[in-house]
């Protein structure tokens, strides 16, 4: 456990019984993890119904830890307006999101700005402004030119057009700084920073976290009272990234680490899951990691972890569900998300 860490620091403990005989024992607080939870279920995924069909796998039991789900705009409202860009946040607030998602990166002057990819040529028009500022790199065994948001100024990069990607109608629309965001933002709905790719920064001499930490403290979202009207959680996929942001915030934010592809086999594991909560409030894990292995879910709900899967997209919904809504509430109700990355706000179900 992580010095002065204290176990279960945001999640009640009064457990919530499935419909389907799952029988949970306590939950206990011990001396060196948050908690010990003991699941023992009746009837599983091969057991037969009263009819004698079988009755399907249980749906999650869960721990009390939101009065209802959250409803997380995935780069904003990234299915109607341009990814990271203040329309798609105005749009994505307008729509009823509890939390704006901000994806950061660092400029040459050290600015945090809102943007998925560490480069800008997927989502701006840098290759026609800085037609010879691209550096090579390998990528999947091919030399290709990509333009690092690392090697570009604030100033150089507020010239861009972070719209037209998207549609004619967001022409000219700008890169927004992470200050921007707040602005905007603060006093409206949440708000869920993400630091991206923080190794490659700090081996550029950067470090992510300290400049996220100031840039919130000096927002006043350090306090109590600021964040009960803009909550705060604070995500990356590196463990590192999230301990050393615990390392200087206490427990001023909540911390979700992101889960994806490989990171799986380690962090879904129990032992994985445990020290997971030694650093972190939940896991934001890609959608199908729970969706094929429900007990990963039980698993880190045990441990009072929160679940944040990602992406639900109108566009592109599983087999057997043409309803996004139904396809979120089945994530809450069956896999125990307590919140839900989606592109469409608009349509998560209340």
């Amino acid at each position: 456990m992580l010095p002065g860490r204290p176990a279960g620091r945001t999640f009640a403990t009064t457990l919530t019984v499935a419909v389907r005989p799952v029988i949970l024992c306590t939950m206990m607080l011990v001396s060196e993890s948050r908690f010990a939870l003991c699941v023992i279920a009746l009837c599983g995924a091969g057991c037969a119904g009263p009819t004698g069909e079988p009755a399907g796998p249980a749906p999650v039991a869960t721990t009390d830890v939101a009065e209802e789900p959250v409803n997380i705009a995935h780069r904003g409202a990234s299915a109607y307006a341009p990814e990271h860009t203040l329309p798609a946040y105005a749009l994505a607030i307008e729509m009823g999101a509890d939390f704006v998602e901000q994806d950061l990166q660092l400029t040459r002057d050290g600015v945090l700005i809102c943007m998925h990819d560490t480069t800008l040529d997927r989502t701006t028009n840098v290759e026609e402004v800085f037609p010879d500022r691209a550096i090579e790199v390998e990528r999947r065994g091919a030399r290709v030119q990509v333009w690092r948001v690392a090697d570009f100024t604030l100033d150089e990069i507020k010239t861009l057009d972070a719209g037209s990607w998207f549609d004619d109608e967001f022409a000219g629309t700008q890169v927004p700084t992470f200050q921007e965001a707040i602005d905007l933002v603060k006093g409206q709905a949440g708000m869920y920073p993400e630091t991206k790719a923080p190794e490659e920064y700090e081996a550029l001499g950067f470090t992510m976290e300290e400049e996220l930490t100031r840039v919130l403290a000096a927002n006043e979202l350090d306090t109590p009272a600021e964040q009960r009207e803009t909550p705060i959680y604070v995500q990356s996929f590196s463990p590192e990234s999230l301990k050393r942001m615990y390392a200087l915030t206490r427990d001023t934010y909540d911390l979700v680490q992101l889960v994806g592809g490989a990171q799986a086999a380690t962090l879904l594991t129990d032992d994985g899951l445990r020290d997971v909560a030694e650093y972190a409030d939940g896991i934001g894990p890609a959608v199908q990691l729970i969706a094929d292995e429900p007990s990963r879910a039980v698993a880190a709900r045990g441990l009072g972890l929160e679940i944040h899967p990602y992406t639900v997209r109108a566009s592109r919904l599983p087999d057997g569900f043409s309803d996004t809504g139904a396809y979120i509430s089945h994530l809450v109700d069956d896999l125990g998300a307590t919140g839900v990355f989606t592109d469409n706000p608009d349509l998560f179900p209340r």
